[in-house]
């Protein structure tokens, strides 16, 4: 008849429209099984495209998904992730999942009024390619925001925050904290004497030393001004931070790095040490750069090449010669 006529051609021209969509479409009965799909929801998933034919259940689709590795970072209870994912078919949803080669894939899920299940796939691997080199390229910038150019160190701007942060967990923990503020003896000279890239050089080794006398993550190694650096020690004691500068010490001692313009022949540093818990680091963390700049002042006037530290109550003590 002509109604059956026009209905065959319909059926047709919508099978012909969905061949040639870019799209992948499949339709899911109430019950989960295939109803129709075409070539591009096949090829939309190389490793289990043969399993995705009329007939098939959601849950048989999904085990051989799980079978061929197509999608990593599946659970290790692969039976409830399919139950639950099975279960999951027939709502309104829009997924973005990677496959095995690192391709992505959007599967947009629609639900029609008699409970069968619409799924569009598209290829989207461009545009998440672009999406996270833009978010790599947005955290390099930020890392750069936060770094110190010459020595890779954290810059002033991200020690700032970090202080803040820090000062306030350890005044949470009621645990010590403790500060060290370092300035490289005689760097004008240095720089007058041997020039700038010789004294870019020499910040570069100084900043090394530091970072290789800290062993924590937490602990963090910041270029504070020119030849100023600063190094905070959450969780530590006075005691512990007086071994850290020592370790420094140490260290750029054994660099032995000549300063001709040096009252001890080689490039030193001078450190003053402050030290605080609960009620400071509380109502004031500020109090603990103050005492160790003021502790580093005091170690400049003495001699230079030594370690001063204060106590935010203002005592004066364990002063020793650093090198």
């Amino acid at each position: 008849t002509a109604l059956e006529r026009e209905l065959r051609e319909s059926k047709n021209l919508l099978s012909h429209a969905m061949a040639g969509m870019s799209d992948g479409i499949a339709m899911y009965d109430s019950k989960g099984f295939i109803l129709f799909c075409n070539d591009q929801y096949r090829n939309a998933f190389p490793l289990s495209g043969e399993a995705r034919v009329v007939g098939a259940h959601i849950s048989d689709i999904l085990r051989r998904v799980v079978e061929t590795g197509e999608r990593p970072g599946i659970p290790d209870d692969v039976d409830g992730w399919i139950k639950a994912a099975t279960a999951s078919l027939h709502s309104n949803k829009d997924e973005e999942v990677q496959l095995h080669n690192g391709d992505w894939r959007s599967i947009r899920t629609r639900l029609a009024e008699d409970g069968t299940a619409m799924a569009v796939v598209s290829d989207i691997t461009a545009t998440k390619q672009a999406e996270i080199a833009l978010r790599l390229s947005a955290e390099q910038l930020k890392s750069l925001a936060e770094t110190d150019g010459l020595t890779g160190m954290v810059n002033r701007r991200a020690f700032d925050e970090a202080f803040a942060r820090e000062t306030a967990g350890s005044a949470r923990r009621n645990t010590p904290f403790s500060l060290l503020m370092v300035d490289i003896d005689r760097f004008k000279a240095y720089n007058d004497t041997y020039g700038h890239p010789a004294g870019d050089q020499c910040l570069r080794v100084v900043s090394k030393c530091l970072r290789q006398s800290v062993s924590r993550p937490a602990d963090i190694v910041a270029r504070y001004g020119g030849e100023e650096f600063v190094v905070f020690l959450p969780d530590t004691s006075a005691k512990g931070a007086m071994i850290v500068a020592e370790q420094f010490a140490r260290r750029l001692a054994q660099e032995n790095i000549a300063h001709s313009g040096s009252e001890f022949a080689r490039v030193t540093a001078s450190i003053g040490i402050s030290c605080a818990t609960g009620a400071v680091l509380r109502t004031n963390p500020n109090r603990l750069l103050t005492e160790a700049d003021a502790a580093l002042y005091d170690a400049k006037t003495q001699g230079r090449n030594r370690i001063l530290a204060h106590s935010p109550n203002g005592e004066r003590h364990a002063m020793k010669e650093a090198g």
